[in-house]
């Protein structure tokens, strides 16, 4: 007989760091296992002693018996060791078996014969179970009419109910609920039928849960997290709509925690890179923004939710949104008051923003008075499937026109010295614009098309922002702390079509860095061990910078 399914969703995750669902298996003991063993108690030595001597009768006789004790014993174990949940007289599993491969015949045949209808398999389900899993009203209809018990739960503490409202069957749980199914009836790590069918998005089956008397605002035991979260982390406008109208409370919040975390672009050897932070804190309008559905957060703000709620971490709701890429749903934040300015975990929504590129989200935090000069003063956390769209620990105290050009780009970077953005403040490592632009971002192009990129987009998008630099006054032959000019730093990138660029519009081809390297030579110190993040080779750069002049 198949296992009646494991509660669903164990990789369902509707935050940064933990979903509202999580079910901890530590709780189930598989009792129907038990494995005997036997091991001779004979130490080795003597074991060598008597290797090839034979056993008389008398010794076999008392080994045979001496076994047989032993396996009676562990037997009798085993027995006690037993569920005691069993009901008397309702071992007969034949109707689980039948009511799990969905024959409501042979269902309908066994309960005329008299088997009960609270007959238990292995794992303690009952035939009522694999009905509601099977989504089978005919059969659980019978199964009730037949003393079926509408609260039994197996060994991993799952109810009929909660299975029917896995499925997102209303009718199924109509049919449990009147028949007295209790509607709070949770698995052991707190997830209760409300918080499934919150999840389900079936609005009617959440009201008749709520008719039924389940408890709005229940929480789950892991992460604190209500049914009302749940619906609102799974978009489902209509079910938050109807928790809200029924009375949830928008206010409440999952647990806190304490995490160390290693920040994006850190260099794991640095000790000073690995930090503690406050993770959690979360309300269903902060699970809204950051999945970005513009309906649920309107019914949030409406009932009253503070459109500048924050986490633990400080991050308000408008920051989540636009780290998120949530252009709408942050134009709503915006619309219905929400500070661009706050930076409680350590960034605004501006910075945030930046690195997807959205101009029109920039745009829009501009025009609500977003401060195009505040300086950022933490990392941000990464994205669980790419690292293209943090605030990098190599990006703290800078300010938005700098993380513009390490993401390379041009139209945010002109909206930021529209808005009045400040171009002169120096980098720690005194590198310019045209540097930044040489050593910016390729894979974030790269992870947003899934590899899927012209071989050449990232240095196109290098050349784009330093023919704006240009124009824009900047050095072309300036210094970093290191002595590198742009031409070095192209050159060792393998950027062929930058360094013919520069050479054009005056970058000498002979200065040294303060290790006495030219640009030549950087090109060449990178031969035989590929070019990084290049999409050229650097033996071309090196014959084109020769061409063009260049010495060691």
């Amino acid at each position: 007989m198949p296992a009646l399914p494991f509660p669903a969703g164990a990789d369902k995750a509707a935050d940064t760091h933990n979903g509202p669902w999580r079910y901890d298996c530590q709780n189930s003991i598989p009792h129907a296992s038990i494995e005997l063993t036997f091991r001779s108690a004979t130490n080795s030595k003597m074991a060598k002693k008597r290797k090839n001597k034979k056993l008389n009768a008398p010794q076999i006789f008392l080994l045979t018996a001496l076994v047989g004790a032993v396996v009676a014993l562990l037997i009798q174990l085993a027995s006690n060791l037993a569920p005691t949940t069993r009901i008397p007289g309702v071992d007969d599993s034949r109707l689980v078996e039948a009511a799990a491969e969905g024959d409501a015949n042979a269902v309908a045949s066994l309960l005329a014969e008299g088997i009960s209808a609270n007959s238990r398999a292995g794992d303690n389900s009952a035939a009522l179970h694999w009905a509601a899993n099977l989504n089978d009203a005919t059969m659980a209809s019978a199964l009730i009419a037949a003393g079926a018990d509408v609260n039994l739960t197996n060994d991993l503490g799952v109810s009929a109910l909660w299975l029917a409202a896995e499925n997102g069957s209303a009718e199924l749980a109509e049919l449990l609920l009147d028949a007295k199914a209790n509607p709070d009836l949770p698995l052991p790590s707190g997830e209760t039928p409300l918080m499934m069918a919150a999840r389900s998005g079936n609005d009617r089956l959440v009201q008749l849960l709520i008719d039924h008397g389940a408890d709005l605002n229940a929480k789950e035991a892991a992460q604190q997290q209500t049914a009302l979260m749940w619906a609102a982390s799974e978009r489902h406008a209509n079910v938050v709509k109807t928790l809200l109208t029924a009375g949830a409370d928008w206010q409440s919040r999952t647990a806190t925690w304490n995490e160390v975390v290693q920040p994006a672009g850190a260099i794991p050897a640095i000790r000073d890179a690995i930090y503690e932070v406050v993770q959690g804190g979360y309300t269903a309008l902060l699970f809204a923004a950051q999945q970005g559905d513009v309906a649920v957060a309107r019914h949030l703000l409406e009932a009253g939710a503070d459109v500048n709620d924050r986490t633990a971490a400080g991050a308000t709701a408008l920051v989540l949104a636009s780290h998120s890429g949530h252009s709408e749903l942050a134009r709503l934040l915006l619309e219905q008051g929400a500070d661009p300015n706050l930076m409680g975990a350590g960034y605004s929504a501006l910075h945030v923003a930046i690195p997807h590129r959205l101009l029109a989200l920039v745009s829009a935090l501009i025009e609500h008075g977003a401060d195009v000069n505040a300086l950022v003063l933490s990392p941000s956390p990464e994205r669980r499937d790419s690292r293209d769209h943090a605030i990098r620990e190599q990006l703290v105290g800078t300010t938005p026109f700098w993380i513009a050009a390490h993401y390379r780009q041009t139209a945010i970077l002109q909206a930021l010295l529209a808005a009045g953005a400040d171009p002169s403040f120096t980098l720690a490592s005194e590198d310019t614009l045209m540097m930044l632009a040489i050593d910016g971002r390729d894979a974030f192009f790269k992870e947003q098309t899934r590899g899927i990129v012209d071989p050449g987009a990232g240095e196109q998008q290098a050349l784009e922002l330093i023919e704006y630099a240009l124009k824009m006054g900047i050095d072309i032959n300036a210094r970093n702390r290191n002595g590198d000019t742009a031409l070095h730093k192209a050159a060792g990138r393998g950027y062929d079509k930058v360094v013919s660029y520069l050479a054009a519009h005056g970058a000498e081809l002979e200065a040294a860095n303060n290790r006495g390297m030219t640009p030549l030579a950087n090109a060449m110190r990178l031969r035989g061990r590929g070019v990084g993040q290049s999409e050229a080779s650097n033996e071309t750069t090196e014959q084109l910078l020769r061409s063009l002049g260049a010495t060691l």
